[in-house]
């Protein structure tokens, strides 16, 4: 078919250049492919007239399902004698059912899309996967987590794998790739329920998008939740941060752990650690600045039960000692101004301290009346402290308190005695 295209008037000299005619071919055909691939359609332009002579075409979409993906010449020039050759590429996404779409195209961007328009039909057919089930090897299993092992196939691109609790209706969904399965032969579950029966199913998937055939309903059981905490916690610096060490609780991989700046006490917080016997693996604490000293301990999650704290001391322990001169007064007795309930402590500066720490006890000797204790930190030398009511009940009560100076690495040196009780 020929199509009188556009008109150029072009002066050269004298010579003058004409419109010119183009024919395109074929304007309708079909093709046919596997979904999830690309498909391509050629249609040659040709320009009829002299080599001196053009004419321009600039094609447009007309009739489009979404399977339509580019074409590498939309627009141009033709010279007489020549052709150009436009590709069409085409592609849905993998499906095991065929489908087929004409896709129509006109030759003027500025025309309609009622007549002199080019035709391919694209039989897209059904995708295949020619992979077999896959391979399942032995799971392991801890009382909160669950890793599933196979047989990698080498042409397999990833995997599906799916999982529900047994007595459960809803299925999970896990696309295993290279991101969460560097080799993609094993995947890990975590945050399970101890003492529970799990069902999955695994599939491999080609590169076309396609999954192979199904494992069939596998199940694994999550292990007894331990009643034990880890013990010999310890934390050696490693690469600007802490690699935590312990003996962990058999069966359980992921712990708890909370630490405590005691540089700076608003420095605290959680998070998930993994046992490894090397730095590096999940079980590295990152949020202590350098120089700051530290405590830390972990919980077993299933059980919730947590070890003893462990303290790192940075630098030399310290050995500040604690203040020489120390004073009680209650508020009550200060004289005018004071507030009843709270008590006035004093102490003398020690040389290099950044912080105190006050341990206080109230008290009295008759029997049957349980003494008030409290503890509160400082930074000066003077501090008020609603210490509590006094008493009207059971004779006559004392207050004492002891004190310990701290470093600016965040340890502390020994307390101090207690002082010599006041009446209160």
């Amino acid at each position: 078919m020929k199509s009188k295209f556009l008109v150029f008037l072009v002066f050269f000299n004298v010579s003058i250049v004409f419109s010119q005619y183009l024919t395109y071919s074929p304007t309708s055909q079909t093709v046919s492919g596997e979904s999830g691939q690309f498909i391509t359609a050629t249609v040659d332009i040709a320009c009829q007239g002299a080599s001196t002579q053009f004419a321009s075409y600039f094609l447009g979409v007309c009739q489009d399902d979404g399977g339509f993906d580019s074409m590498n010449w939309q627009n141009g020039d033709v010279y007489g004698g020549t052709s150009v050759t436009v590709t069409f590429k085409f592609k849905k996404p993998a499906s095991t059912t065929a489908s087929s779409f004409t896709y129509k195209f006109k030759k003027d961007i500025g025309s309609n899309c009622k007549s002199d328009l080019i035709s391919i039909t694209v039989n897209y057919l059904a995708a295949e996967c020619a992979l077999p089930s896959p391979t399942l090897l032995a799971p392991s299993t801890t009382p909160t987590s669950c890793r599933v092992n196979w047989i990698r196939d080498p042409n397999a691109t990833s995997y599906v794998l799916k999982y529900k609790p047994n007595n459960t209706e809803t299925w999970y969904t896990i696309n295993v790739t290279t991101n969460n399965s560097l080799d993609l032969n094993q995947y890990t579950f975590y945050n399970l329920q101890p003492s529970t029966t799990y069902l999955y199913t695994l599939k491999a998937k080609c590169s076309n998008g396609v999954e192979g055939p199904s494992t069939g309903l596998q199940s694994f059981r999550t292990s007894v939740c331990s009643s034990s905490a880890p013990t010999n916690l310890n934390a050696t610096p490693w690469n600007y941060s802490y690699y935590i060490s312990f003996t962990p609780v058999t069966g359980t991989s992921s712990y708890m752990l909370e630490w405590v700046d005691l540089v700076n006490n608003n420095n605290t917080g959680t998070t998930t650690i993994y046992y490894s016997s090397s730095p590096n693996e999940g079980n590295n604490l990152e949020s202590i600045p350098s120089g700051h000293s530290f405590k830390f301990r972990l919980q077993t999650p299933c059980s919730g039960v947590w070890s003893d704290w462990k303290t790192i001391i940075v630098g030399d322990v310290c050995t500040a000692s604690p203040p020489t001169t120390m004073n009680l007064t209650n508020y009550c007795s200060y004289g005018t101004g004071g507030q009843c309930g709270y008590g006035k402590f004093t102490w003398s500066s020690v040389s290099g301290a950044d912080k105190y720490e006050v341990e206080y006890i109230i008290y009295t000797l008759t029997p049957g009346y349980n003494p008030m204790t409290g503890t509160f930190q400082a930074t000066g030398t003077t501090y008020v402290y609603p210490t509590g009511y006094p008493l009207t009940s059971g004779g006559q009560w004392y207050a004492k308190f002891r004190m310990r100076s701290r470093c600016p690495n965040g340890s502390w040196g020994n307390f101090s005695d207690y002082t010599t009780p006041v009446p209160w």
